[in-house]
């Protein structure tokens, strides 16, 4: 029963580290079956309690500074120690994952954006090399999308908002009966 009511609350979803945002609260919710709410950390992904996950993150979605990012034939390794510098961000390179493909730190990354957030500018450079990135033990790990596809991360979301739900009257045995229309 414990499980069916927290189904109610909330709904789970498997999305990329690289992903962040906000569930809201769940205790802010009132019941939908009259029972007790789940706690707000169960409502949210993993991780999402952790204050430098969650500095990383908000960073993430900041604007690029004014002066955007302008980088022609820089090794990887520098332009990952610039946005370390320039952001205040843990960033670390996946070097036997870029070996794996046949990368390294010192691949030449060309890339010239403005108004856009840190992480749509990540994602586009990093996507020249066939790289991207996900957020762990608080810090940004820059690596390979099959090593990233295998650090997912469990997110559950109150979605009570996006499911119709029907009167306990109309259920019967467990099972929903369905509604009296009159053809009148």
């Amino acid at each position: 029963m414990k499980v069916r009511n927290l189904l109610i609350w909330c709904a789970v979803v498997v999305v990329s580290s690289g992903y962040s945002g906000n569930s809201g609260n769940a205790e802010d919710l009132p019941p939908a079956d009259g029972g007790t709410a789940p706690s707000a950390l169960m409502c949210r992904c993993a991780g999402d309690a952790n204050s430098s996950t969650a500095r990383i993150a908000q960073i993430l979605g900041e604007p690029l500074k004014s002066t955007g990012l302008e980088f022609t034939e820089e090794p990887l390794g520098d332009v990952v120690n610039f946005l370390q510098d320039e952001y205040n961000i843990p960033i670390q390179i996946d070097g036997p994952a870029l070996e794996g493909i046949g990368n390294t730190q010192d691949e030449p990354i060309s890339i010239q954006v403005k108004n856009v957030s840190l992480r749509s500018a990540l994602r586009l450079l990093l996507k020249t090399k066939g790289l991207t990135y996900f957020v762990r033990d608080e810090v940004l790990i820059v690596t390979t999308p099959e090593v990233s596809d295998k650090n997912l991360v469990t997110c559950v979301y109150d979605v009570r908002d996006l499911v119709p739900c029907r009167p306990r009257a109309q259920r019967v045995g467990g099972k929903n009966r369905p509604s009296r229309i009159s053809t009148r």
